[in-house]
């Protein structure tokens, strides 16, 4: 179980980042996918079938917008800093 959750953890990730359906990539992705769920399944998670409860999805759910504001203030504090002609660093 333990390898099966890191197998669709790390697929999400490849198709997450290469953000593709092109064939030779999915088959990429899913023998990567593979090999680091063999590799390094027992290392995941104690607990594989808590992952994929709904009070902790609700919870990203819930996180992801407040991350968002804060992390786009955080930008904007920066590119403030940089282009304000004193820099008050």
């Amino acid at each position: 179980m333990k390898k099966l959750v890191l197998f669709l953890v790390s697929f999400t990730a490849w198709l997450v980042l290469t953000w593709t359906i092109y064939y030779p990539a999915l088959l990429i992705g899913i023998l990567i996918s593979i090999i680091i769920g063999f590799w390094f399944g027992d290392l995941f998670t104690q607990r594989p079938r808590h992952f994929f409860q709904i009070k902790r999805l609700l919870y990203l759910l819930y996180y992801i917008p407040i991350f968002l504001y804060y992390c786009t203030l955080a930008n904007l504090d920066v590119a403030y800093r940089v282009l304000h002609p004193y820099l008050p660093i």
